[in-house]
């Protein structure tokens, strides 16, 4: 992780985003550490709203970012090869970390990345989330 990194959305010291000096999001969830490149932070983004607003969950996807629900209340998190287990709580509890991350970090841009998060990122019309069948 970069030493020179603002701390845009925080649930505690395990649970919180960052944003990098050299224009990366840095996600800790738990243990966990991630980082993901704004374009793909968007995606993550996207597939947790639209996970919020499927009565009936069975598989969301957006470029690497996978939502699947196994059984009531328990949710599986995939981010390119890392797979995160969540309970509903924590999921919702990503959910919020996340919004208010996205929130903090539309209009950030790092110099000379072609990456940077625009507000238009975060529109629904802009989702790319596809829902697969079981």
């Amino acid at each position: 992780m970069d030493q020179n990194n603002t701390v845009v959305a925080k649930y505690n010291d395990h649970r919180q985003i960052s944003w990098t000096a050299s224009g990366l999001v840095y996600l800790l969830w738990d243990h966990i550490p991630l980082m993901i490149p704004p374009f793909k932070f968007t995606q993550l983004v996207n597939v947790l709203e639209e996970g919020v607003f499927e009565v009936e969950l069975a598989r969301i996807r957006c470029g690497p970012c996978r939502l699947m629900q196994e059984e009531p209340g328990c949710f599986h998190l995939c981010i390119e090869n890392v797979g995160l287990k969540l309970s509903l709580l924590e999921f919702l509890d990503l959910v919020r970390l996340v919004r208010e991350a996205a929130r903090q970090l539309r209009g950030r841009c790092y110099v000379g990345r072609a990456e940077a998060i625009s507000p238009a990122d975060f529109e629904k019309e802009s989702l790319c989330v596809t829902t697969l069948q079981p």
